[in-house]
């Protein structure tokens, strides 16, 4: 860590315990300790943002609970040591494989290379790292990028302006991100809020080791200081209210300090080559669209503010979707690729105009598709991946798309 965390003040007398420790402020608790952490969090519900809210004189270490974080303060947890990357330019247009046009010159007229006598392709060039690491995921080689949201995306990344992809299930919000993450050897921290995370599986808590009281850190210290890393709150808009206190002041781009209360106090700065990006069916100001009531949260204004950029994802175009099922299953006929894409295609324009009470994403497209090379029919294969979880209305109608699609090829 770099220099010291700042500490609680000394317990001021009316919170003096006996042997050293400190009392609970909470009015008629009686609980004296070393650290209050665990107690006001398990006993009064209270994070210690909150109890520190309410009782702003009141410590949170005693004198020796205060030593024996400066004691460990280099040696606990397990944050890794921080390694110096080598940084490298991408191409867009060859990374991305992105037609960004061709250069012009001040009247408007292309720019021909003298070394093709053709017009010259536009490029733009965009910062990553020269080597992978562990954290850094796959490429995936059928993956087909959207020009545009890929483009904001990048400028978003370059200036590291905290970001929001918004869409509907199955429309890539976290595919672009891992896949640019990929392409440009960024490490990803995908954090998945399922309504189970806590604030101590984000930051860290106390624990016994041995005989001794230790500060384990938890997965966003980690990744704070780990240089190239894009941190992704995956389904954002399904976090707690008391946890989603813990990104307020990370998601300020001017600070992005992440503070630790349990230590002290501590501040991590945000690595200067770290990026912050969210996901969510939802903007965070509910569900309009009546598919994603259960499981999200309406959130708090002045964290959605917080983000600079927002994304909303779409499903790819017809063609661009048909490039994307083609590199993935090159044994399916064009003819074939047609048909599955037209359906679903149908399918989404029924969701659209009322006929049809769900859509069908990409992932139930390639789902589809790659059991219909084991099975070898299209309709059966389309029973067992979503038609036997449609209601019986939607069934009919989507059989009956299927059928006009795959006869008319």
């Amino acid at each position: 860590m770099n220099g010291k965390a700042k500490l609680a003040e000394a317990p001021a007398d009316q919170y003096a315990g006996t042997g050293g420790k400190i009392r609970c402020a909470v009015q008629g608790c009686k609980y004296e300790g070393h650290i209050l952490v665990g107690h006001v969090r398990e006993e009064h519900g209270l994070d210690p943002e909150n109890y520190a809210r309410v009782h702003p004189n009141a410590p949170i270490f005693s004198e020796k609970g205060r030593a024996e974080y400066e004691k460990r303060q280099v040696t606990t947890g397990s944050q890794p040591k921080v390694p110096v990357r080598k940084k490298k330019m991408f191409s867009v247009r060859e990374t991305f494989g992105i037609d960004l046009g061709f250069e012009t010159d001040d009247n408007g007229k292309p720019v021909i290379d003298p070394a093709t006598g053709k017009p010259k392709p536009k490029d733009r060039p965009i910062q990553g790292f020269a080597e992978p690491t562990d954290w850094t995921p796959k490429i995936d080689e059928s993956y087909v990028f959207s020009s545009e949201e890929t483009l904001i995306f990048l400028m978003a990344l370059a200036g590291k302006d905290r970001t929001l992809l918004t869409g509907g299930t199955g429309t890539g919000k976290s595919s672009l991100v891992k896949q640019i993450a990929a392409r440009l050897n960024y490490g990803l921290c995908r954090i998945n809020f399922d309504g189970q995370v806590t604030r101590s599986d984000l930051v860290g808590e106390w624990i016994i080791k041995g005989k001794e009281m230790v500060f384990q850190y938890g997965v966003l210290p980690i990744a704070w200081k780990m240089p190239g890393v894009i941190i992704l709150f995956d389904e954002w808009d399904s976090i707690k209210e008391d946890t989603a206190f813990v990104l307020q002041r990370p998601l300020e781009k001017d600070d992005g300090h992440l503070l630790i209360l349990e230590t002290g106090g501590e501040l991590i700065p945000l690595h200067e080559d770290n990026f912050i990006v969210a996901t969510g069916n939802t903007v965070g100001q509910g569900d309009e669209s009546g598919l994603y009531s259960q499981g999200t949260r309406i959130q708090n204004y002045s964290q959605i503010n917080r983000f600079g950029i927002t994304i909303k994802m779409n499903y790819l175009p017809p063609d661009k979707e048909k490039e994307m099922l083609g590199k993935k299953f090159p044994s399916l006929e064009p003819a074939e690729v047609d048909a599955f894409v037209t359906t679903v295609n149908k399918v989404r324009d029924g969701f659209s105009n009322g006929q049809i009470s769900v859509p069908l994403s990409p992932r139930d497209l390639i789902q589809w598709a790659q059991v219909y090379l084991k099975l070898g029919d299209p309709m059966k294969a389309a029973r067992y991946c979503f038609l036997n979880r449609m209601s019986t209305e939607d069934a009919q109608v989507t059989e009956g798309l299927i059928q006009r699609s795959f006869e008319e090829q």
